[in-house]
């Protein structure tokens, strides 16, 4: 067996390992155990992500480049299953009504990040409520004419002002 074909079953071994430590968190988080339990299953899903990356990176070694493609697309689609399964586990109360596979697959379509910053987060012990963010936009104060009661600047202001005021769009 060459180098490459060791690398490639390596690989898929640890893939595998991964998936099943994903299942049993999903698992707890099913069954709404407490976030300890959950904490520690994901320090080990955590630990089956780095060796999954440790071990593409010594397969991708031996790749050409029509196969890298493909085993990167491999690779990005594990990393999207760990951010996906980290933002559920980060979202998770243990008494929630929500199902946990319809929140994690709802965290897939607003996330993007490189996983290497989520694979070293931890899982904080309380969490704050989060508040809506409003934004709202701050506008200078439209400079309008002004008219000191010079009768023969009356024209010129009124212009002026209609113009500031009427067909200006933007205030």
């Amino acid at each position: 067996m060459s180098e490459k074909d060791k690398a490639k079953n390596l690989q898929r071994s640890t893939k595998g390992h991964f998936t099943r430590c994903m299942g049993a968190i999903r698992t707890l988080m099913a069954a709404k155990r407490e976030i300890l339990k959950v904490s520690a299953a994901f320090q080990d899903v955590k630990k089956a992500y780095d060796v999954v990356l440790k071990r593409h990176e010594e397969y991708a070694v031996y790749l050409d480049d029509e196969h890298f493609n493909e085993a990167k697309e491999w690779m990005e689609t594990v990393n999207k299953d760990f951010i996906n399964l980290t933002i559920g586990v980060y979202d998770y109360k243990p008494g929630q009504t929500q199902d946990v596979e319809h929140q994690i697959e709802s965290n897939s379509e607003g996330s993007e990040s490189d996983g290497s910053a989520s694979s070293k987060a931890s899982i904080p012990s309380k969490k704050k409520e989060k508040k809506p963010v409003t934004f709202s936009l701050k506008r200078e104060k439209p400079k309008l004419p002004m008219l000191y009661g010079d009768i023969r600047k009356y024209f010129i202001f009124k212009s002026g002002f209609k113009y500031a005021v009427f067909e200006n769009y933007l205030l």
